[in-house]
């Protein structure tokens, strides 16, 4: 048995009104009429694995990317943002072929190299409900890749 919506709205308190509301005007007039916007705050840049350095030298072949258009090096002790790292890799599936499914884009067959890289062991990941290709490659989703990304990245 549901109890309807309306009967709940008796038992919510409301807030007491020495609270401001987050949601009020009232700071937009002392502005001339105009909302202050929140500034964006940056990506939380982070240190990455020597490993990852070596797969994105060797395998990809990046060894720069550009941020907000200055030339960042990725080299040892260098500090990336997760995302910029995950596009990387995205063109790097793209050019080798790694994204072989056309009714699902998002799946990656990973190659021993970037298997590797994410410690995945074929036999290992089929045993924890992982599912391999044809040619026994692992697949994942594309979802996935920054879990499996995580322990490459510290806090600077």
């Amino acid at each position: 048995m549901s109890i309807p919506f309306s009967d709940n709205l008796e038992k919510i308190a409301p807030l007491p009104e020495d609270i401001d509301d987050p949601l009020s005007t009232d700071s937009d007039e002392d502005n001339g009429g105009i909302a202050q916007v929140m500034p964006e705050l940056p990506s939380p840049t982070r240190l990455i694995s020597h490993k990852l350095i070596d797969y994105l030298h060797n395998e990809t072949g990046h060894d720069h990317l550009i941020r907000d258009g200055q030339r960042i090096t990725i080299a040892y002790g260098c500090q990336l943002i997760p995302f910029e790292v995950v596009r990387l890799l995205i063109q790097h599936f793209t050019a080798r072929g790694l994204l072989k499914d056309p009714n699902n884009r998002r799946l990656i067959y990973l190659d021993p190299a970037t298997s590797h890289l994410l410690g995945i062991e074929p036999q290992r990941f089929v045993s924890h409900g992982g599912s391999l290709s044809e040619q026994g490659e692992p697949i994942i989703d594309l979802l996935q890749i920054q879990l499996y990304l995580q322990p490459h990245f510290t806090r600077a």
